[in-house]
């Protein structure tokens, strides 16, 4: 997540990629997408703590702030450009459509970063000054663990795919 908000602090969308994401389609979408740089957990961890770095311009409200891919019917990677714009009408939307805690509310996500539905609760947990509490994929898919977890979790703001609302029912105490 700081990966994704350096890249727009300094003018540049950002494209996420799975990690499990075959070596050659992450090549195609770094092609696609004329992509810079990759960063992976390995090589941010390499960047010096406390570097500065001289932002050239931050995006502004018509540039792309992110950029997802879908998996396309064709197998090609397709680009969805989404502009600060859009991310602004949506934020504004949402917050005037629901009544939540300033700096009070936890927003469970599930969904990975590559998935649209992710896009809620990052945006909505930081620009209402609330939580983001992320499962891993290891206890979204370990059902013990995953109602463990959600039940110590104080998640407070919850959307979900239908399949995985599905799964959790299967929890009585759910």
């Amino acid at each position: 997540l700081v990966t994704f908000l350096a890249a727009v602090k300094t003018g540049r969308p950002y494209v996420p990629i799975d990690q499990s994401t075959p070596a050659a389609r992450v090549e195609r979408v770094m092609e696609v997408s004329e992509a810079g740089i990759l960063l992976t957990p390995d090589r941010v961890s390499a960047i010096p703590v406390g570097e500065s770095y001289e932002c050239a311009r931050r995006v502004e409200e018509n540039d792309p702030f992110y950029v997802l891919f879908t998996s396309g019917s064709t197998g090609e990677p397709k680009g969805v450009v989404i502009t600060l714009a859009n991310l602004n009408h949506y934020l504004a939307w949402m917050r005037g459509a629901h009544d939540f805690v300033i700096g009070g509310e936890v927003f469970l996500n599930h969904a990975p970063f590559t998935f649209d539905l992710s896009v809620h609760d990052i945006y909505l947990s930081l620009s209402t000054g609330g939580t983001l509490f992320s499962l891993t994929k290891e206890t979204a898919t370990d059902l013990r663990k995953l109602f463990e977890t959600l039940r110590g979790s104080g998640s407070t703001q919850w959307m979900s795919t239908p399949s995985f609302a599905q799964m959790c029912m299967i929890e009585k105490s759910f």
